[in-house]
């Protein structure tokens, strides 16, 4: 006899019986709350091995490496549960902070002072410091990069998320009704 799974409503519980086949679309009891179960599709996967790892049914020929895909197994020596793919993948910069902004407008101005006052002491052109520089200029890239992202995100919302909900026939307004003496 096959085996079948039934979902329960009253307890949300899945469970297995074994059926005969013209019995399996009939109700059946739950173990649990004893209440009729409906049949329902089970969740069957299929798997293969090839080379050692175990594969999904199609096999495109990719391999999986903690939820990521990968297109081929670790050949080399790498820190621990680390892939090189996986490592390569660069994520998103982070917003800057309320302090680096801080830091930032003050690293402006002192540079900017530092310059005045070289401009100040008779020098044509004022040193260009490429240390302080090139910090400035990486925190405006990636100031750039978050605000790009951000648009990006705010694009990939849906209508329905991005724009509040108004109740039908008020069109955003709301009526406040006097209380009755």
């Amino acid at each position: 006899m096959p085996l079948y799974e039934y979902y329960c409503e009253d307890c949300h519980g899945v469970f297995e019986l074994l059926r005969p086949t013209r019995e399996a679309s009939d109700p059946q009891p739950c173990p649990e709350c004893d209440a009729d179960g409906r049949r329902v599709v089970s969740n069957f996967r299929a798997f293969i091995f090839r080379d050692g790892y175990p594969r999904k049914i199609p096999d495109d020929g990719t391999y999986w490496h903690f939820g990521d895909k990968v297109s081929k197994p670790i050949s080399e020596a790498t820190s621990a549960n680390e892939h090189p793919e996986v490592q390569n993948k660069q994520s998103p910069p982070s917003a800057p902070s309320r302090e680096e902004y801080e830091k930032y407008s003050y690293d402006v101005s002192e540079y900017a002072r530092r310059q005045q006052q070289q401009l100040d002491a008779g020098l044509r052109t004022p040193g260009i410091e490429p240390q302080t520089e090139g910090r400035l200029g990486a925190f405006n890239q990636r100031v750039r990069e978050t605000r790009k992202e951000a648009r990006l995100k705010v694009r990939r919302t849906s209508n329905a998320e991005a724009t509040p909900r108004t109740v039908s026939g008020t069109h955003g307004r709301t009526s406040k009704k006097k209380p009755k003496k």
